[in-house]
Order: structure tokens, then sequence, then C-alpha cells
């Protein structure tokens, strides 16, 4: 994988180079019927603490620079962005149309993500990924 994401923080930009990602499944908090399907852009390899993990909301547990893209069931992608050891955090969504995947399995996940709304004071993202499914979740919670 490839890419970069930034934010403006207090007047300064924070910049992250991902160098992992782990894709994990799970059923979403509101409605067990539906799945989340999340992207966990990382500094750190995260994948020993997430197989560890025994429902969703424990994945990103660990991610202390990178993004997390959810693709749910909805109009928007959920976002959320972390640097600086989680010092610094921002939430926020995309349009489905920032994410272009090239492999698109319940195993496997390929693509390229490019958000762009620095401008409205969220994060700049361009990553390329390539990634396997690591763990399928039973419980949101």
């Amino acid at each position: 994988m490839s890419g970069t994401v930034s934010f403006n923080s207090k007047g300064r930009a924070l910049n992250v180079t991902p160098t992992f990602v782990a894709y994990v499944t799970g059923p979403d908090d509101f409605d067990a019927t539906k799945t989340v399907r999340r992207l966990l852009f990382s500094t750190t390899d995260l994948s020993k603490a997430i197989q560890a993990c025994a429902s969703l909301d424990c994945a990103d547990d660990g991610l202390a620079e990178g993004l997390e893209v959810d693709i749910v069931d909805g109009p928007r992608l959920n976002t959320w962005f972390v640097g600086n050891d989680q010092l610094v955090q921002y939430s926020g969504t995309a349009e489905p149309a920032a994410l272009t995947k090239t492999a698109d399995t319940p195993e496997h996940l390929a693509g390229s993500i490019a958000i762009d709304d620095l401008a409205s004071g969220g994060v700049k993202a361009a990553i390329t990924f390539d990634a396997p499914r690591l763990k399928a979740f039973s419980r949101a919670r």
C-alpha cells in the first residue's frame, strides 16, 4: 500500500504516511443484519491486536496514527483520522465515489481512496491499497 493522509490542526499541517492496511468486517452497531466493511490504514501493524479482538469495536483500539474508513449501507463513507498518538482526531464522511475498487469480494478489497476536504476543515487522503480480509467479526460490541 502507499499514500498519505493530511489534516490541519491548530494552523499546522499534520501528515501521516500509513504503511499498513487491515480489512475487517462485522455487524453494524444499529442493525446487526447489515455488515460494516472497515479499512484501517495505519503507521503500525495492527494485525495481532485485531486478531485478539472479540468484537468489531475493538479493531481500531490500536490506531494511533492513520485513517479508518467504514463502508456502510448508506449514502456516505464514514471516516476517522487520528494523528500524534491520538491527540488529534477528526471524524467525517466522504462520498462513496472517493473509493475506487479494483477488487471487491468478501475476502479481498483493493483499490484507492481519494478524499480532499482540507478546505472545509477535513482530511485529505490519497491511498492505494490491496487488502485480504484479516478478520470477520460476529459481534459489533
